[in-house]
């Protein structure tokens, strides 16, 4: 294997850069070179594959937060399949979702897709998404989420129908947006019933 340089920590601690792997991935050992003396034992280093997100549903939501990702990619998810693979290896208590700067918890929903709920934004626009099947090694240049406005409800026109319903409801507020409405996220919810709403 690859001999690289190490530097003393501190005690008995030391710290090294691991080398390009010469395969794919996969375990290999690992042992500290003092001089003459190899230090052994049953230290090994396990070599995966790059994470890569290249899914987020949904795209949008509102800046309190709370909005549940499934977040789809490859590299992570633990198990075989095309989809996800074993490369990072995820399990429920390490992984994380980064949104933003923020960093919260994830779960694995499905092989190649882990769930997260979005922290609360301060303002409006698009963060990146991305994930660390391990808590640690984040992977770059996924996907994106929006941060949208909250709605506001000022008037309805007309303001009763019809108890079949088919009355045409006009709805004037602020914080609607048009690609929410594009992305077919936007909808009118009347007690229970939701209706998709047109821009």
């Amino acid at each position: 294997g690859a001999a690289v340089r190490a530097t003393r920590a501190r005690g008995v601690l030391v710290r090294c850069v691991a080398p390009p792997a010469a395969a794919e991935r996969g375990a290999v050992p690992l042992r500290v070179l003092d001089g003459d003396a190899v230090c052994g034992g049953a230290a090994a280093f396990v070599y995966r594959v790059a994470g890569a997100v290249h899914r987020v549903h949904p795209l949008a939501g509102g800046l309190g937060g709370g909005t549940l990702l499934a977040v789809s990619g490859s590299g992570f998810g633990g198990g075989g399949g095309g989809g996800g693979g074993a490369g990072l290896g995820t399990t429920a208590s390490a992984a994380r979702c980064r949104i933003g700067d923020a960093s919260v918890p994830a779960r694995r929903a499905a092989a190649g897709v882990l769930a997260c709920a979005t922290p609360r934004a301060r303002t409006p626009g698009y963060v990146a998404v991305e994930v660390a099947a391990d808590g640690h090694e984040f992977t770059s240049g996924g996907a994106h989420f929006e941060y949208q406005r909250a709605h506001r409800v000022r008037a309805l026109a007309p303001s009763s129908g019809p108890a079949e319903g088919g009355a045409l409801v006009r709805v004037a507020g602020h914080g609607f947006a048009r690609r929410a409405a594009v992305l077919g996220y936007l909808a009118c919810r009347f007690n229970r019933s939701s209706a998709a709403a047109a821009w």
